[in-house]
Parts: C-alpha cells; sequence; structure tokens
C-alpha cells in the first residue's frame, strides 16, 4: 500500500487519466468515414474533463508552461484557418477558384471567409484534436508516480490488442472488428488500420520496458521480485513482438527491431540488478522465434502472408505522394485548411490513378500537413519540436528517477514519426492520444516545480474562488460537448439521411446535402433548392453539395443552371459519381467518344458496384470509333475488364460488338490473357461458333493445336492445370465418379478414374473439330495390366443437347472404338466409364482416321 498513499491526492486523477486513455485507444482507432465511435470518444472526452475538474481535491493542470505551450500550438493551426477574412483578402489566395466559382453559383462570392477552403471540415478537425490535447494536459498534470499508470494502461490495452487479435486471425465475416472497413485476417485489435496496431503495439512494448524499470513493482526480498519481473516483462514483450509480425504490417515489422533495442535500454536503465542477463535471454528468445518462424514458413499459413506483404510490388503510395505534391503546388504557402486533403487531391487526381479506394490521407502525415496547414503548420510543427526537445533535455538533467520515462516518451516519438512517414498514425485519435502521454512524459511533474495549480485548495476544502474557476473551466468542456454532438451527428447523416432532421442549423453541411438529395429524389425541387444552396454556403469544397445543387435545378426545370453547376463540380474531380456520369453522357451526345471511354473507364475503376454498366459499354460498343476507344482502355488492363467480357446480362448484338472490341484490341497489339475473355470464348463455342472461338482464344491466349483432332492428348496440360480452358479437357467428378492424377516412373502424367455409380458416366469432355470420316479411337493404359474390356466408350456430339452415349463398335481397349464423324455445329468428344469397383489408370487418347 505504500505506493497508492503517495498517490493519496492524485490516484482518483490517475485513474481517471487511465480511464480516458483506455477509452481513446478503443473508441478513437477509426478515421474520417466512423464518425459514430469518433463521436462517442468525444463526448466522453467532455465528460471526463469535468469530472477532472471537479475532483475532489486541489485542481490539477500541468504546472510546466511548455505542455501548455504545445497544446496551444496543437490548436493553433486549425483557430487560426477558422478566422473570417474579407473577400478582399481570401479570393486573392492561391486554390480559392473551386470555392470562389462554387460560391458563385448561390451569389455568396462576396462574403467573409475563411482561411480554410471548407470551414465544416477543418472544425472537424479541430474537435477531434480536443480528446489528445486533454490527454496531453491530463498526463503532464500528474506526479512521476502517478505517471506510472498510464503506463500499466498502456500495457493492458496492448495486451487486450494481442488477444482481441488472435481472434481476429480467423474472422473472416468481421464479428470481432470494431469497423466495417478494416484490414481482416490479421491482428488490428481496436484499430481499423493494422499500422496503426502495429505502432500501438510498440509503443506498449516500450511501456512495458518502463514499468518493468519503475521500483515501485520490488518487494524486500529485491532479488526475488527482480526474477519474477523479469520473467513477466520478457512474456509479455514476446507476446507483443509477435503480434507485431501477424499485423502484416511491413513498416511496422521494420519497426519492431529498433523497438527491441529502445526495450532494452529503458528496461535496464539504473536498476538494482544484473540487467545484460534478461536482456540477453530476450533477444535470444527472439533469435530462437526468428529460427522458428523460417522452418514454419513452408506450412504456416499466417507466416506465409506475412513475408508475401515484403513483395517488391508497388502500393500505390508513389501515386498518392506525387498527386499530393501538386496538389501542395496550388496551395502553398497557406494550405487548403485542416480535414480538406480529400477534396484538394480529388480535384487534381488524374483519371487513371482512380480506383475504388478513394484516398482520405495522403500516407505521409508531413506531405498532408504541408498540404492542409502550409507554411504556418511547419512552423508549428518546429516550434513543437523545439519544445519537446527542451522538456526532454531539462528533464533528464533534472531528475535521474525521471530517466526511463523520459526515454519511453522519446522512442515512442519516433517510431510514431518514422511511421507517418508511410502513414498516417497521428490522423487518428487513438494513436494522438498515445503521442498526448510520450510529450507528457516530458514535461515537470507538479512535485518538480512546486506541486499543484495555486487556484486550488487542499483536499476537502474549498473557496469561492475555488468554486470560481471551476466553474468558469467547466465550460468550455461543456460548449465543446455540443459542437462536437453537432458535427458528428452532421457527419453521421451521410451515412444515416434519418438523422438529417436533428442536426442544429450552426453545423448543417452534409446534412443539408442529404436533405438535398431526398427532397429532389421526392420531385419536390423548392425544398431540394433552398438546402443544396445552404450545402454548398456551409461547404464550397464539397463536390457531392455542389452536385446536390445541381440536380435540384435539373428536377426546377433550370438546365442552363443545371450545367452551371455541373462545371463547377467538375472542378473537384471525378469521385463523384453523378458528376462523372453526367459528363460521360454529355460527351457521348456529342459524338467524344475517346473522352466517353476515359468517363466510363474511370467510372468502372472508381464505382465497382455501378447498377447498370451495359448503360456505359452499349453506346460506345454501336460504333466502330468507339470500339477502338474502349479497346485503348482495355489496354491499360483495367480492373473491371473481366465484368466487360463477363456477358452478364447480354444479347446477341452485344455479343457480336463484344468480340469485335476484342479483336480491336488484338489489333492494337495487346492481348488480354487466358482468364477474361473465357466467358466469350464459352459463350461462342456454346453457339457452335468455334472458328470466331479458336480465333478470339489464338489472338489473346494460345492458338495451338485448336485446328483440328484432341487439345492435350497425353493429359500432360489437364495434370498441370486443372481449369477450365474453352478447348482443353473439361473433367466431370462427382459424388460417385473420382479424378485424380498420378505420375508413372518416366515422370508422365496418369489419369486415375473411377465409377462407383449403378449408370455409365461422362468423365472427361472436350469441344474437338474432326473432319467428317470414319476415325479409330485407342485408350493406352497405364500401370500394371490392361484396361477392363467394355469398361471406357468414346463418343462425338454434335448437338448441345444433354449428351448420351450411344452404340459404338469396337473396343478402346482393345483393338480400338470406331468414330463416325458427320458435319456439327457444336461437336463434343467425350470419354464415358462404365460402373466398376476398380480403378483405371490410363496415360492417353490416340485417334487414327481410317
Amino acid at each position: 500500500m505504500q505506493f497508492f498513499a503517495s498517490l493519496s491526492r492524485s490516484r482518483y486523477h490517475a485513474a481517471l487519466a487511465c480511464l480516458f486513455l483506455t477509452l481513446a485507444i478503443i473508441l478513437g482507432g477509426g478515421n474520417i468515414d466512423n464518425p459514430s465511435t469518433e463521436l462517442a470518444l468525444e463526448l466522453l472526452a467532455a465528460l471526463c474533463a469535468i469530472a477532472w475538474i471537479w475532483m475532489p481535491g486541489s485542481l490539477r493542470l500541468p504546472v510546466d508552461w511548455k505542455v501548455w505551450l504545445v497544446a496551444g500550438l496543437i490548436l493553433l493551426v486549425p483557430l487560426l484557418q477558422l478566422i473570417p477574412l474579407p473577400p478582399s483578402i481570401w479570393t486573392t489566395l492561391p486554390g480559392r477558384e473551386r470555392e470562389l466559382a462554387a460560391l458563385n453559383l448561390v451569389a455568396k462570392a462576396d462574403s467573409w471567409r475563411p482561411l480554410t477552403v471548407s470551414p465544416h471540415r477543418t472544425l472537424t478537425s479541430l474537435l477531434g484534436l480536443f480528446p489528445p490535447v486533454l490527454m496531453l494536459l491530463m498526463a503532464g498534470a500528474l506526479s512521476r508516480r502517478a505517471r506510472s499508470w498510464l503506463f500499466a494502461a498502456l500495457v493492458i490495452t496492448g495486451l487486450a490488442t494481442a488477444l482481441l487479435g488472435a481472434a481476429q486471425l480467423g474472422d473472416k465475416a468481421g464479428l470481432f472488428h470494431l469497423y466495417d472497413y478494416s484490414h481482416r485476417m490479421v491482428v488490428i485489435g481496436f484499430q481499423n488500420n493494422r499500422n496503426h496496431t502495429a505502432d500501438l503495439l510498440l509503443v506498449a512494448l516500450l511501456a512495458l520496458a518502463t514499468l518493468g524499470n519503475s521500483s515501485m513493482f520490488f518487494s524486500k526480498d529485491k532479488n526475488q521480485s527482480a526474477w519474477m519481473l523479469n520473467v513477466w516483462v520478457l512474456a509479455l514483450a514476446f507476446v507483443f513482438v509477435l503480434a507485431v509480425i501477424l499485423t502484416r504490417s511491413r513498416t511496422g515489422i521494420a519497426l519492431a527491431f529498433p523497438a527491441l533495442l529502445a526495450f532494452g535500454a529503458i528496461f535496464s536503465w539504473n536498476q538494482p540488478r544484473e540487467w545484460n542477463r534478461p536482456i540477453a535471454a530476450f533477444v535470444g528468445g527472439c533469435i530462437v522465434m526468428a529460427v522458428a518462424g523460417l522452418f514454419l514458413l513452408p506450412t504456416n499459413g499466417a507466416l506465409q502472408g506475412v513475408a508475401a506483404r515484403f513483395d517488391l510490388a508497388p502500393d500505390g503510395r508513389a501515386t498518392m505522394w506525387r498527386n499530393t505534391l501538386e496538389a501542395i503546388q496550388e496551395y502553398i504557402p497557406v494550405g487548403s485548411g485542416l480535414g480538406t486533403f480529400r477534396s484538394a487531391y480529388n480535384a487534381l487526381e488524374p483519371l487513371l490513378d482512380m480506383d475504388a479506394k478513394q484516398a482520405g490521407y495522403a500516407h505521409n502525415d508531413f506531405l498532408q500537413l504541408m498540404l492542409e496547414a502550409g507554411v504556418i503548420g511547419y512552423l508549428a510543427l518546429a516550434m513543437v519540436l523545439g519544445l519537446v526537445l527542451r522538456m526532454a533535455f531539462r528533464s533528464w538533467h533534472d531528475d535521474e528517477k525521471r530517466r526511463a520515462q523520459v526515454m519511453f516518451g522519446l522512442f515512442s516519438l519516433l517510431v510514431i514519426a518514422a511511421h507517418s512517414q508511410v502513414d498516417y498514425p497521428l490522423r487518428t485519435i487513438s494513436m494522438a492520444c498515445v503521442a498526448a502521454v510520450a510529450i507528457a512524459m516530458l514535461a515537470s511533474p507538479p512535485e518538480q516545480q512546486g506541486g499543484v495549480f495555486q487556484g486550488g485548495m487542499p483536499y476537502g476544502r474549498r473557496s469561492p474562488s475555488s468554486l470560481m474557476v471551476k466553474s468558469t473551466l467547466t465550460v468550455l468542456p461543456l460548449a465543446f460537448g455540443v459542437a462536437a454532438l453537432g458535427s458528428g451527428l452532421d457527419r453521421l447523416s451521410a451515412h444515416s439521411p434519418d438523422l438529417e432532421q436533428y442536426v442544429l442549423a450552426p453545423f448543417r453541411a452534409q446534412a443539408d446535402t442529404q436533405a438535398a438529395l431526398a427532397a429532389v429524389s421526392q420531385m419536390d425541387s423548392a425544398s431540394g433548392l433552398r438546402h443544396a444552396e445552404r450545402a454548398v454556403r456551409a461547404d464550397p469544397a464539397s463536390q457531392k453539395a455542389i452536385a446536390s445543387l445541381a440536380l435540384a435545378r435539373a428536377s426546377a426545370g433550370d438546365a442552363a443552371g443545371a450545367q452551371s453547376a455541373f462545371q463547377v463540380a467538375a472542378l473537384g474531380g471525378w469521385h463523384e459519381p453523378i458528376v462523372l456520369l453526367y459528363w460521360h453522357g454529355i460527351a457521348q451526345s456529342e459524338g467524344n467518344l475517346p473522352q466517353a471511354a476515359a468517363w466510363a473507364d474511370a467510372a468502372l475503376r472508381a464505382f465497382p458496384a455501378i447498377s447498370d454498366p451495359e448503360k456505359l459499354f452499349g453506346p460506345l460498343e454501336a460504333t466502330a470509333q468507339g470500339r477502338k476507344a474502349l479497346a485503348e482502355r482495355l489496354i491499360l488492363e483495367p480492373d473491371w475488364a473481366d465484368r466487360y467480357f463477363a456477358l452478364k446480362p447480354i444479347g446477341p448484338d452485344g455479343l457480336q460488338n463484344r468480340l469485335l472490341t476484342a479483336r480491336q484490341v488484338a489489333k492494337l497489339g495487346h492481348r488480354l490473357g487466358c482468364r477474361t475473355p473465357l466467358p466469350l470464348v464459352g459463350r461462342l463455342l456454346g453457339e457452335g461458333k468455334r472458328a470466331l472461338a479458336a480465333s478470339l482464344w489464338a489472338d489473346h491466349c494460345d492458338g495451338s493445336g485448336l485446328s483440328s483432332g484432341l487439345v492435350d492428348d497425353n493429359f500432360a496440360e489437364l495434370a498441370r492445370d486443372q481449369r477450365y480452358l474453352p478447348f482443353g479437357w473439361r473433367l466431370h467428378a462427382g459424388a460417385d465418379i473420382s479424378i485424380s492424377f498420378a505420375e508413372s516412373y518416366t515422370g508422365e502424367p496418369i489419369l486415375r478414374l473411377s465409377n462407383t455409380s449403378l449408370v455409365t458416366r461422362n468423365v472427361l469432355s472436350q469441344p474437338a473439330v474432326f473432319e467428317p470420316g470414319d476415325y479409330r479411337v485407342r485408350v493406352e493404359s497405364a500401370g500394371r495390366g490392361a484396361l477392363a474390356a467394355g469398361r471406357l466408350k468414346v463418343s462425338y456430339d454434335c448437338t448441345n443437347r444433354q449428351p448420351v452415349l450411344g452404340p459404338g463398335d469396337g473396343d478402346v481397349a482393345r483393338d480400338g472404338q470406331i468414330l463416325r464423324v458427320t458435319e456439327c455445329p457444336a461437336p463434343t468428344f467425350r470419354l464415358w466409364l462404365s460402373p466398376g469397383q476398380e480403378a483405371l489408370s490410363i496415360s492417353g487418347i490416340e485417334v487414327e482416321k481410317l
């Protein structure tokens, strides 16, 4: 109880800080597309702030002025960006052309506007900074020993993350995931991104080392306590490292190695015991784990998934960084505003870079900061960095007992900063709160600078001045809670339109957009126009708001006004389907088929679930120019190529157009491969157009052996690849039919067939073409003994009806079966097997014309 006695005046504050940190990690792991958990956390932050203010005893606030300055600098940038400016200033800022054009649509171009192009989104970002700032002030107000509770909270939440991640490894359905969109089949815990989970686990590893370093755990028998502590700390460290590996985060795994070195440095610092032994044991254990992983790699799916992540295939980050740099050039030096990355990025993203995964972040926090905050943001970042280094230097020299905490803070910030080069950990509230704890560990604790906030009173007593201070401070979290609720409901209305009616007027941006779209769908053009104009005024950077205005004007019969709105909406890029499809239709009506094909290509890449893709393809396929334009897009190997040739639904004219488009692709010197044109080839074969099917297959896959006779008569191709191929063998296995492969002593494939049913069954078939005439067919046996007489038969079907084995002369296992071939519209060669207990082994089929 000695430890708790030392916290007699701050244990409640420490417990509240730990509770809030845990809530932040659990609920703050989403992103801009998950407003529900973010809103819940922001409301809980307001409650925790009020509870902190009215906690029994003195009002505990940080006494280190540098903590307050860091908190102020964090909030300074969005506050400056929300200050209204006269039109003579904001209209001259770089990158404001789209904003000005949007406001011109609603006659508000001469209004006062802030630095940010989207006040609604920058306000959302400002509200999202409140929880980490609150965490910074809470942790900075705790004593040195009370801060150890935060390490315990990090270790416990890290362990909970690892345990939850163990359940998530085989969770394909997402039952153990907090968010609809998150990485699957990896350790992800309470986050929606494996990279952030890896960062959290690495920080938890460092917190474990710091917690183990604390003397609060030593009993009177220090040797026994140290030995048990080594065992527990190293065991938990092993769990954290293994969990990091199973996140499959490449950067996280790479950072695990320096994090292990930092773990050893913290854990062994100034300990009253031999430190080299536990560290050596832990490093040795990691080596054993790595060696064991090499042996398990060929048989362990989870480890194979980890190894597969370290390939050299591009992952799209380089493209995002290049496009982000172009956007920075447009908005430099003031930036576009915090929270506006998506609108700024989409406006400049080339059509060829679009896909279904719309870029919500730059995957580089430093690039995104320059885009959104400009030079002001980098100045604030430089000042924060300087304050952090000064706090670390001061704490390191002033208090030797806090050096482990200082090392934790610095190493944790280094891990987060390193990962911020390729991801966005600080864009989530959870990791921002963890970073706030790391900064607070560098600040001087209250006992080092003379105690608690001077306006407070000793425990159990209150003065009028104390009540006045607390009452005044309570207004801040209350105001924040109201703003967070209004902003959160507005964002939620984009996912749940029924919530639109509950959003208060000052916060309506997405809510008015949803109301406008709903009114247009109900043919209420007056209400649609009213809501759409409000939405554009509230958020002129929102392409969806401008598109809703265009639809409302079109619904009201204002065709010219609708076209003007669509022209302005097009300035924001092509990630809004209404805008993209509108301009696709305009290009088609004007005969600009190459541009129409480019927009159709972008629409199908960005919106794979588009309801009727045939409306995009049909008019283009109808002309030679359109087919050429489509072929030029197919050469780029878009992900919709398979859907284009899937032929669902499609009529005879569409089938012919698909064939002509595929031929046009071949004329341009490109091959689609075997998989993409497979449905088209199969459809042609089914309609008896074998010559066309063979020509198409030869153009895009493999033309060998398609002219006449059997393909793959020795089953070599079938043994190597048993997928369906239109001109190869088709397997007809079933409950009573077994088909397998073996290998002869010479390495040749052997086909083993068995039929345990009561009737003769078709086991193999091939759409082979033979010239009319008589043929002798023999089946070559494999293995010991000859084939049983009468077990195997062949047939040659000339229709698409259910195949029936007819009479045949001879035996394929003896002198050969005579096969009489006539002209066929859809020929198919079949091999039949009669019932029998023994399996037959064959190595090939020989067809000889008589």
